[in-house]
């Protein structure tokens, strides 16, 4: 049997996001020479959902991919290098299924938007393929790189896999919440960019009033995807998950340094991107040019800054330090996969669903069945923090009742700081009320299902059973429920209100749902609370018609 080195590992495991991130751009550079803007508005309404949906679902897998790498180490090598021992070698016949796969996306891909009609035409049916030829890609090739070790290899890696989705998830959602304030980058960046390409000899047309520059013929709006902003909280976000996985190896404070230099870095590194860009759009084509100012690009371009900064940071004695080798912690592969694996597949299918706009909705009842059927799957695992949902103690206590008054107060706040919403934003979307009773009546019995059972049981899970304890230690699974530190604690709640439109609520319902774990030492009561104020919230939705806090 051939025994891989780290280097073979390293080698064959990164093949597969690398190719993928050379399909993607290869594909996108293709798009943006032969197609604009108008190309995808002129679409069906369902199709433009889904394309602006996988647009930002693509630029979350970017992030998430770089993260992967930031958090590769010894120990995942070692893994990974025991799950593909005995793995036959990549054969062109598998490869060529993956890049069959690839092409008729591509084909399908190309078509949709050079004929609007025929999406038109076909409808759902072709909706339906373009996605199902879309997912083969990825797992096509997959199977083809690691053949029959697939299985071993994503269980080995499944707590740097989970990790990687939180960072990458939490970098889409930085970059969503900080998006609004990219005008206090735009002035500084067109000005930067404009000292660039004179110092370089060019002449410029700067228009501060949009902001915009022109070189040439050439001319660019410095709008939120050549801010920079976007990047910068990508950066941030993986800085923060870099140095917190590998806080032991670096010397503190002066690695928090790295923050400020990064965001300098990121700054000119666009400014000198727009530059190029600029140049490239006067001197050789205007469509390949303004393909690249697009925010998916941009997020390829300041991944590789990120992991250039890392890499560079590690090799500053001064921010660095030498330790000895650490025993190998407990594999808790399976816990960690039990406790994230739900709450990832809810996101995953919340955002194919947010595609189809308030069609997606109507789907709702096959999320509650897919993460249903994941949190039977790994029940076992799972029994000792959900195993007791149900079984009040006899005595009513102040601490057994503890919870539901906690659940009670989220509530309240909730309503209290969720942003007002216009009347016809907080009325019923008219893809609901166009249903027949009965299945209206089925449709909220699976919402309220979903919220008041499902979402409490996978957020809490993911949130406070894993990510809290993870913030205290790397071996989470022997930290007990009860033990909690403000790190810990608003690092969880801080992560968990990002995902909520109303995330001041979102932080403070966090904070509250880890003091519940500290009362009585049980996950279960910080479920109860959750699940206590979805109820009420669902109670609210539906009897004074406030369906914007669905």
């Amino acid at each position: 049997m051939t025994v891989a080195t780290h280097g073979q590992t390293t080698v064959r495991v990164a093949t597969v996001p690398a190719v993928l991130i050379a399909e993607y751009l290869c594909l996108f550079l293709v798009l943006a020479w032969r197609h604009d803007i108008d190309a995808v508005e002129a679409l069906p309404s369902s199709w433009q959902g889904l394309l602006w949906a996988g647009s930002g679902f693509a630029g979350a897998m970017i992030a998430a991919l770089g993260a992967f790498a930031v958090l590769w180490d010894g120990s995942i090598a070692d893994r990974m290098r025991a799950a593909l021992a005995g793995t036959r070698p990549v054969t062109g016949g598998s490869l060529s299924v993956h890049f069959a796969s690839y092409a008729a996306f591509a084909g399908l891909t190309i078509l949709i938007l050079a004929r609007p009609d025929v999406a038109a035409d076909l409808g759902w049916p072709l909706l339906v393929l373009w996605l199902g030829v879309a997912v083969s890609v990825p797992t096509s090739l997959v199977i083809a790189v690691l053949g029959a070790s697939t299985k071993a290899v994503l269980r080995a890696a499944g707590p740097h896999v989970a990790l990687a989705a939180v960072l990458g998830t939490a970098t889409g959602v930085a970059a969503v919440q900080i998006l609004p304030y990219w005008r206090a980058l735009s002035d500084p960046t067109l000005r930067l960019v404009t000292a660039m390409l004179e110092a370089a000899g060019f002449t410029v047309l700067v228009e501060p009033a949009l902001p915009g520059i022109q070189l040439g013929d050439f001319g660019a709006h410095i709008g939120a995807t050549c801010s920079g902003i976007e990047g910068m909280a990508m950066i941030t976000v993986l800085l923060a998950g870099y140095l917190y996985r590998f806080r032991e190896e670096h010397r503190f404070p002066q690695a928090l340094l790295v923050f400020p230099a990064a965001i300098a870095i990121s700054f000119v590194a666009n400014a000198a991107r727009i530059a190029i860009l600029l140049w490239v759009g006067d001197r050789i084509d205007p469509q390949l040019a303004k393909g690249a100012f697009h925010s998916m690009a941009g997020w390829v371009f300041f991944c590789g800054i990120s992991l250039g900064i890392i890499a560079t940071l590690r090799r500053l004695p001064w921010m660095t330090r030498h330790l000895p080798v650490a025993p190998s912690l407990r594999d808790d592969s399976l816990e960690v996969t039990a406790y994230l694996l739900p709450f990832l597949v809810w996101l995953a299918l919340s955002l194919v669903s947010a595609a189809f706009g308030h069609l997606g909705e109507l789907a709702y009842g096959l999320r509650v069945a897919a993460v249903g059927a994941v949190l039977v799957l790994y029940r076992a695992p799972l029994a000792d923090a959900i195993g007791r949902l149900g079984r009040v103690p006899a005595p009513i206590t102040l601490a057994a009742a503890a919870p539901w008054l906690c659940g009670t107060a989220v509530f309240l706040f909730w309503l209290a700081l969720a942003p007002v919403a216009e009347p016809a934003e907080a009325a019923a979307p008219a893809t609901l009320t166009a249903l027949p009773p009965v299945l209206l009546a089925l449709w909220i019995a699976l919402r309220v299902i979903g919220s008041v059972i499902i979402v409490p049981i996978i957020e809490e899970l993911a949130f406070r059973g894993y990510l809290q304890r993870r913030l205290i230690s790397a071996d989470w699974l022997a930290v007990a429920q009860d033990r909690l530190t403000p790190f810990a604690v608003l690092g969880s709640a801080t992560a968990f209100g990002m995902l909520h439109g109303a995330w001041l609520a979102g932080i403070l319902s966090g904070i509250l749902f880890s003091l519940m774990t500290r009362l009585r030492g049980r996950l279960i009561d910080a479920i109860i609370a959750h699940a206590v104020a979805n109820a009420l919230i669902a109670i609210w939705v539906i009897g004074f018609g406030r369906w914007d806090l669905w």
